[in-house]
């Protein structure tokens, strides 16, 4: 009984420091640059205590001392900050037609990213593989996706991108674009952070059902833990970029909102009361397959006239190419030199902001769709915003202004007099910064862990 005893108050003890030393780097993540005494102060912890997990964490790199700030009668206080370069997330955000990996750093900036098409095969095994491969150029460090490609992507306007420009900033919010050493990199990484498309249990890191694919129960988690050796952590794509808005960008301060990322399908993530919904499923968020067409086509769930087969990208290029003929769309046949197989989300954009009055049709009635689907969900969830990515929020306000139109209308007054509808904030690198943050919010939340984990693999 006393050996139990013992080991109780051994394991109270450590549970204690974890707490405590999350707590403090959580002042310096949110609040750097701040003083010892301030964070003394802030968190309620005696300044002898606050010393220990300051010394520990500028052992390890991860904060450092940056100045003096100003006195308050004594010797100036030393000023710490985080050191986001100390430690790295490699993120995977895998689509339905492509896979994208980058090296994240602590500040969600994302220091690299190379980008591989997937093939004809869609099976597990062939498609996993290129994921794979992905992670293993990118920790050799390769990047096939440079500061030009990005903005170039931006002016193309791809509608039908996994992941499109989701504001008014640089495309490249998020991304670091100074010159970066990468020695020593991998003994800096913390863990793979993958965004899945289609149900996934982020508990156990399986792919209960890709849609497009047409998968079940495949373990995902367990195949690239045993590949490269790190922590793992999989959870569905929007739900990720839901979690990346919340940690890094506009909903810091909001508890309950959603996450809408639409391109070349739909889905979202959800928050209420500060809280990420999964559902007792794991399928919370799947707005696109809310049917909303009787007689429309049938979406690869299963069902008819769902929001993914009237909104997407290929749903937009698909309407385009059957009115191509039409006396009102004569730029999107001079665009595309009357090729309907020319036609794409960027053509019908362009076609668009040109005045193509067919163009402009296909996008107010995308937006219309969209609306009607976060309507019902504002009338669910009775969010105080909604965050919209992807690659369709790139036609901006030419389908923006149908969405919020469509939210007023079919909503409760009271849930939409206030209510915000905006662009989210990361862009192109929306799913990748999502799939880091998988893994960077849970380093913050248990940092001792990963230092222990990080000296493992460096003395294995």
């Amino acid at each position: 009984m006393d050996r139990e005893h013992a080991n109780y108050r051994t394991a109270n003890k450590q549970l204690i420091k974890e707490i405590n030393m999350t707590l403090v780097l959580q002042m310096v993540r949110e609040l750097g640059p701040i003083s010892r005494a301030d964070i003394s102060k802030r968190t309620g912890l005696n300044p002898a205590t606050v010393s220990s997990h300051l010394q520990l964490l500028l052992e390890h790199g991860v904060v450092r001392e940056t100045g003096s700030g100003e006195s308050s009668g004594g010797r100036k206080p030393t000023l710490l900050a985080l050191v986001p370069d100390a430690y790295y997330a490699v993120a995977v955000d895998m689509g339905t037609t492509k896979v994208q990996a980058a090296l994240v750093n602590l500040a969600g900036h994302v220091k690299r990213k190379l980008e591989i098409p997937f093939g004809e095969s869609r099976t597990p095994q062939t498609v996993l593989a290129v994921m794979e491969d992905a992670v293993r150029q990118l920790l050799n460090g390769q990047s096939n996706k440079s500061d030009e490609e990005e903005g170039q992507e931006q002016n193309d306007e791809n509608l039908s991108d996994d992941n499109g420009e989701c504001n008014d900033e640089p495309h490249d919010k998020g991304m670091d674009t100074d010159q970066h050493d990468n020695t020593n990199e991998k003994e800096r990484i913390l863990g793979i952070g993958i965004g899945f498309h289609g149900l996934v249990d982020p508990e156990r890191g399986v792919s209960l059902f890709a849609p497009a694919f047409q998968w079940t129960d495949v373990a995902v988690a367990e195949r690239f833990e045993q590949s490269f050796s790190l922590p793992v952590i999989v959870d569905n794509d929007a739900r990720a970029m839901a979690f990346a808005e919340k940690w890094f960008g506009a909903a810091k301060e909001i508890d309950d909102f959603i996450f809408l990322n639409i391109g070349t399908g739909v889905g979202s993530g959800i928050y209420a009361h500060g809280r990420l919904i999964t559902g007792s499923g794991f399928g919370a968020g799947e707005i696109g397959h809310i049917p909303l067409v009787n007689n429309g086509i049938r979406c690869y769930c299963g069902q008819i006239g769902c929001l993914h087969t009237v909104a997407t990208g290929p749903a937009i290029e698909r309407r385009a190419r059957a009115h191509m003929d039409h006396q009102e769309a004569s730029m999107m046949r001079k665009l595309a030199d009357g090729d309907p197989y020319q036609v794409d989300g960027a053509l019908v954009s362009h076609a668009a902001r040109a005045g193509d009055q067919i163009a402009r049709q296909i996008l107010r009635e995308a937006g219309m769709y969209i609306g009607r689907a976060l309507a019902m969900a504002v009338n669910l969830l009775n969010p105080s915003c909604i965050f919209i990515g992807g690659g369709v929020s790139r036609a901006r306000e030419l389908i923006l202004d149908s969405i919020v139109q469509e939210i007023k209308k079919r909503s409760m007054r009271q849930h939409v007099e206030n209510i915000r509808v905006e662009l989210a904030t990361f862009g192109d690198h929306a799913g990748v910064v999502g799939a880091a943050t998988l893994v960077l919010a849970d380093f913050f939340q248990n940092p001792l862990r990963y230092f222990k984990q990080v000296a493992k693999s460096y003395h294995a």
